[in-house]
């Protein structure tokens, strides 16, 4: 069998990705694994037992022959390939039903892949770290600040940060301001600031999405009424892949995505963000519907309706610089 040439080497990381991706949802995986192992004759035996005529067993030969063509077929594309690591994992599971491939947390033929993604991450980031962690006051103190009025004092830098990665917002605070009367919810400015990131997108790849999903509210101060309206982070249905392939290269540097593996029985209702800091390995429930991957210093996780999981990502303390190591939850 022709192999790669020499020089070509794939990490062991990147053909396990690519094996994973491969058997995600893969039927023909699901029919065959652990039947490599075993003898034909004993799978004959079984399919003769549980059917009601001779024509069935034939049918369920032809349906094990056909996915087994599948799965060989994938055998010999890895060994051609030179991708050793992903043949002998493969081979495993097919040869053995209790074996798990590196990574796996359910068993993935069982699984459906969904992608998480975030627009603009380092302007979105910022954004939300700042619902969560500061009072909406300090938007007018930038204002005093940047006026130098009298007592004014230098803003913290997540909100001087905030400013200088969105320039639209000073002259939207100051219009704001101007306009205030008493009873006026704040929050306008940053919501027509934040608008503008959607509005520089495609919007027929948006429209692709199954989900948008806003912050689940009470995370950031209350007084803060106009951002329910926002949406910051966009579900799709489908591998990582196949969702950045609905944009432009331009536009694809400009996103983040995480792609998780949820049961195909999952009721998807939210969506968490947590630091790469934090290890919820000893949470079955959180582990099994994380993201594999991370990006800019966060993992994605997919979860049902569960009050002590919202419970952990709550941001009970807005306004303390220890907020920044809690996960956002959106909804």
């Amino acid at each position: 069998m022709k192999q790669v040439p020499e020089g070509t080497k794939v990490s062991r990381k990147e053909q396990l990705n690519l094996l994973r991706s491969r058997l995600i949802g893969n039927q023909a995986f699901g029919s065959c694994r652990g039947k490599f192992g075993e003898q034909l004759g004993q799978l004959t035996a079984d399919w003769i037992e549980t059917s009601e005529s001779p024509t069935s067993v034939l049918g369920k030969l032809d349906s094990f022959a056909g996915q087994a063509r599948i799965m060989t077929n994938l055998l010999a594309q890895f060994r051609r390939d030179g991708m050793n690591v992903a043949y002998q994992e493969l081979l495993k599971a097919l040869n053995d039903s209790s074996y798990l491939l590196p990574g796996e947390r359910l068993a993935l033929e069982a699984t459906r892949p969904i992608t998480v993604l975030v627009l603009e991450p380092k302007k979105t980031f910022t954004f939300l770290r700042w619902l969560l962690e500061c009072h909406w006051s300090l938007l007018r103190g930038y204002l005093a600040w940047k006026d130098k009025s009298s007592g004014a004092i230098q803003p913290d830098e997540l909100t001087m940060k905030l400013y200088e990665q969105f320039p639209n917002l000073e002259e939207l605070a100051r219009v704001h301001a101007s306009n205030t009367i008493d009873g006026m919810f704040e929050g306008k400015e940053l919501s027509v600031a934040y608008s503008a990131i959607e509005d520089s997108f495609n919007p027929a790849a948006l429209k692709k999405a199954m989900f948008k999903m806003g912050l689940t509210y009470g995370q950031w101060n209350n007084h803060i009424e106009e951002i329910n309206g926002l949406s910051f982070i966009y579900v799709f249905d489908g591998q990582q892949s196949e969702t950045l392939a609905r944009f432009s290269r331009k536009d694809q540097k400009r996103i983040a995505t995480w792609q998780i593996n949820v049961p195909k029985d999952h009721t998807l209702s939210r969506i968490g963000f947590y630091p790469t800091t934090w290890s919820i390995r000893n949470n079955p429930r959180m582990w099994r519907c994380t993201s594999r991957g991370s990006s800019h210093g966060f993992k994605a996780i997919c979860f049902g309706c569960d009050r002590t999981v919202r419970k952990w990502f709550a941001t009970a303390h807005q306004g303390q610089a220890e907020a920044r190591q809690y996960g956002m939850l959106f909804n």
